[in-house]
């Protein structure tokens, strides 16, 4: 599971935030590996643990459903399963909008469309504020 800490304005982390590679339905084929790991890289960079979510200490797991073309554009997206908190589930989906387009698959996959679904993991973590600090005026 690849895992790392959101980024509120200014570079402090403000929680947990990971993604785990996205698991591609129909697909057991090897040369798409490097290919997963490049569309998690880039997921990781645009999520956003919501502030105010944060400040309420909301935590959950939202898993995206989307679907990727050849030409690396998102074609689809959707909520797989529900964190429980709309601010959390739309944070993901936003995180996923703002990161295409995506690397185009290797040429030795077949298809002309690639479903994946990707958990989002939101989880405060312990001693942190449960808001951000405020920014230098």
């Amino acid at each position: 599971m690849l895992a790392a800490s959101a980024y509120a304005q200014g570079g402090k982390p403000i929680g947990a935030v990971g993604a785990t590679p996205p698991e591609q339905r129909g697909s057991g084929a090897a040369p798409g590996t490097a290919w997963h790991v490049s569309i998690v890289k880039q997921i990781q960079q645009e999520r956003r643990y919501p502030a105010d979510a944060l400040s309420r200490r909301l935590d959950g797991t939202t898993k995206i459903d989307f679907a990727i073309d050849r030409a690396g554009r998102l074609t689809d997206i959707g909520i797989a399963e529900s964190s429980g908190h709309p601010e959390l589930d739309q944070a993901a989906v936003d995180a996923l909008a703002r990161a295409q387009p995506f690397p185009p698959p290797p040429a030795e996959l077949p298809g002309e469309t690639f479903r994946f679904t990707v958990p989002f993991v939101f989880v405060p973590r312990r001693g942190e504020p449960s808001s951000p600090p405020p920014s230098p005026r």
